[in-house]
C-alpha cells in the first residue's frame, strides 16, 4: 500500500508517519494489498513512542488550581476539572509560562468544555512568537485532542481561556499536557524546507510522504534503508568522498571528524559537493548537524555542483538540518556551501536516504491547498481556481483495478476531482444542470458509492444517477460526503491530480483522508473499517 500523510497551511506543518489511525489503516493493508492514502491530519501523533515527561504542573487538577496564574478570572477545581470564572466580560483565563528550547518540538493537549460561557472554551500555546489555537469548544459538548509546534523564544504559555461576554461566565479544562519529542524523533516530525540559489529563509515545500513501508515509525524505516552519502561521518579521517569547489579565498578542510567551510562573500565562498546515486521522481532526505560560528550557510540538493540547492535546501545553523527532495535525475549533488555574505560553518553526520515514491506534493506557494482547523480536526481547503496536489506513480503508472475515497464537503457547480497526466483522464465530471452522461475518462466505468456523513449516514449506498447533474445534487449539498470510486482503472494514467483539471478545479473542502486502494479481498473484507475511520478524522 502507499499511505501518505500531508499537513498543507502556512506555514506547512509535515508529519510523515502514521497516526493511531493510519497504524490501524496500515494493519489492514499489510497482507499485500497496495493503494494510497493521504492525510490531512496534524493533530493526531504519529509516534505513539514515550515523548519526554510532562512540563505542565497540575494539569489535572485533581485538588486545586494551583499553578497556574489567574487573568481576569478565579480558578478552582471541580469535579477534578479546572474551572475558569471570568471577572470581567471580555474573556478569563489561566496562565502557565515554561522556559524551552528554541527548535525543539512539542505536543501540547487536553481537553476543553464552554460551561456557561458565551463564546467558547478555548486551549491555546504561545510558541515564544505567536499564538495558535490547540482546540476549543463552542456548543458544550466538549473537545479533547492536541497539536504540535515548534519553539521560536524560550518563554511560552499555555492559555486556558473562556471566552465570555459577561461577569461570572464559566468553562472547565483538564488533562492538559505539554510534552517534548525526543531528539530522535524530531528530524521526522517537520521538514521547513526552502529553494533557492543562496541561502534562504522563506518558502516551504508541501509533501505528502509515502509511509505505507515504514512499519511503525518513520525513524525505523530509515534505519533501514541504504546510505547513499559516501564518508558522512568523516570517520575516514578526511575528506574521502566530497569535492572542493570553493571559489576564490574560500576554504574547507578536515577537522576533528567534521567538515569545516569557510568563505567571505559570494566570490570567495568554501563549497563542498558530492554527487549521489538517486531515482528520477523518487524522494529523499537529507538529514546533517551543523554548527555555524559565523555569517550563513546552507546545505542542499541540485542538480548541479556548487552554491546551489535548486531542488531543496535548509540553512545551517547550531544543531541539525533536514528536508525531503524529489530527484530529477539519476545524479544528484550535495552541495554545502557559505553564504553570500560570508560564514563559518562545521558540518557532521551527513546522511541521505530514499523516502519511497508516489508522493502528494505542490511545489508552489500560491497553488496549495489551505488547512483549515474545526475543533481540532484537518482538512483542505481548495480555492476553485488554483490549488492543487500531484502525485506520480512509482512503476509510471496506476493500478487497473482500485477504489478511490475521499471525504468531500462542497456546494461547487462544476469541477473534477481527479485527474490524470493529460485532460483525457479524469474522474468524476460534477457539473449542476447538465445532462450529459459522460461521468468518467480513461478511468474505466467505476461504480460510485455515497456516504451522507453531514445526515448522519455511515455506511456507503450505491449511486444510481446517471448524469453529471445527478452526480452533483448526490454529493455536492455543502454536507460532508465520503465517496468511493469502485473499480477504477488508472493504468493509462501517469501521474495522479486532485483538482489540477483546468477549468474545473475544486471549490470545496477534502477531510479526513484521500486513499486509493488496489481492489482485492482485504478491501473488500475492509471497506467498512475504512470508512469508519475516514469519518473519525472528519471536522465535526
Amino acid at each position: 500500500m502507499r499511505s501518505f500523510r500531508l499537513v498543507q497551511g502556512l506555514p506547512y506543518e509535515l508529519l510523515p508517519g502514521p497516526s493511531a489511525n493510519v497504524f490501524t489503516l496500515n494493519s489492514v493493508y499489510e497482507e499485500g494489498a497496495k493503494g494510497a492514502l493521504w492525510l490531512p491530519d496534524a493533530h493526531k501523533a504519529f509516534l505513539e513512542q514515550s515523548r519526554d515527561a510532562n512540563q505542565v504542573i497540575n494539569g489535572t487538577f485533581d485538588a486545586d488550581a494551583s499553578d497556574w496564574l489567574d487573568n481576569q478570572a478565579t480558578l478552582d477545581s471541580v469535579s477534578g476539572e479546572l474551572e475558569i470564572t471570568s471577572t470581567a466580560a471580555s474573556f478569563g483565563q489561566a496562565v502557565q509560562v515554561y522556559t524551552l528550547n528554541v527548535g525543539d518540538w512539542v505536543y501540547v493537549g487536553g481537553s476543553s468544555r464552554k460551561g456557561t460561557a458565551a463564546t467558547s472554551a478555548e486551549i491555546a500555546f504561545w510558541d515564544g512568537a505567536a499564538q495558535s489555537t490547540v482546540l476549543f469548544d463552542s456548543d458544550g459538548s466538549g473537545t479533547s485532542g492536541g497539536r504540535f509546534f515548534q519553539v521560536k523564544a524560550p518563554s511560552c504559555q499555555i492559555k486556558l481561556t473562556a471566552n465570555v461576554n459577561a461577569v461570572g461566565q464559566t468553562a472547565y479544562f483538564d488533562n492538559i499536557v505539554l510534552e517534548r519529542l525526543p531528539a530522535g524523533a524530531q528530524d521526522a516530525i517537520l521538514y521547513r524546507t526552502s529553494k533557492g540559489s543562496d541561502a534562504v529563509t522563506s518558502g516551504q515545500f508541501g509533501l505528502a510522504l509515502n509511509v505505507a513501508d515504514f512499519n511503525g515509525t518513520f525513524s525505523a524505516f530509515l534505519a533501514g534503508q541504504s546510505e547513499l552519502v559516501t564518508n558522512g561521518g568523516f570517520d575516514t579521517g578526511n575528506l574521502t568522498g566530497f569535492t572542493d569547489n570553493s571559489t576564490g579565498t574560500g576554504s574547507i578542510v578536515y577537522e576533528s571528524g567534521q567538515i569545516r567551510l569557510q568563505g567571505t562573500n559570494s566570490s570567495n565562498r568554501g563549497i563542498a559537493s558530492q554527487a549521489i546515486t538517486t531515482v528520477a521522481n523518487r524522494y529523499y532526505q537529507l538529514q546533517t548537524s551543523t554548527t555555524l560560528s559565523s555569517g550563513e550557510a546552507a546545505v542542499g540538493a541540485s542538480e548541479t555542483q556548487g552554491a546551489t540547492a535548486t531542488l531543496q535546501g535548509a540553512l545551517a545553523s547550531a544543531g541539525d538540518a533536514s528536508f525531503i527532495f524529489q530527484a530529477v535525475g539519476t545524479t544528484t549533488y550535495l552541495n554545502m556551501y557559505t553564504g553570500s555574505s560570508g560564514g563559518d560553518v562545521l558540518f557532521d553526520n551527513l546522511t541521505i536516504k530514499e523516502v519511497g515514491a508516489e508522493h502528494l506534493y505542490q511545489l508552489s506557494d500560491a497553488n496549495r491547498p489551505s488547512l483549515n482547523i474545526t475543533n481540532g480536526k484537518y482538512s483542505w481547503d481548495f480555492n476553485g481556481t488554483n490549488s492543487s496536489l500531484i502525485s506520480d506513480f512509482a512503476g509510471g503508472a496506476g493500478p487497473s483495478d482500485c477504489s478511490i475515497f475521499v471525504a468531500l464537503k462542497t456546494t461547487d457547480n462544476l469541477f473534477v476531482l481527479f485527474r490524470g497526466h493529460h485532460d483525457a483522464y479524469y474522474l468524476p465530471a460534477v457539473q449542476d444542470g447538465s445532462g450529459v452522461t459522460v461521468l468518467h475518462a480513461n478511468s474505466g466505468t467505476p461504480d460510485i458509492y455515497i456516504c451522507d456523513v453531514g445526515a448522519g449516514e455511515t455506511v456507503l449506498s450505491e449511486f444510481t444517477g446517471t448524469t453529471r447533474d445527478d452526480l452533483h445534487t448526490a454529493i455536492a449539498d455543502g454536507n460532508w460526503k465520503i465517496v468511493e470510486f469502485r473499480g477504477a482503472d488508472l493504468s493509462a494514467w501517469t501521474e495522479f491530480g486532485i483538482s489540477t483539471f483546468p477549468g474545473w478545479e475544486l471549490l470545496g473542502s477534502i477531510g479526513g483522508a484521500v486513499q486509493r486502494v488496489e481492489s482485492g479481498p482485504i478491501l473488500e473484507a475492509n471497506r467498512a473499517k475504512i470508512v469508519t475511520e475516514m469519518i473519525e478524522l472528519l471536522p465535526s
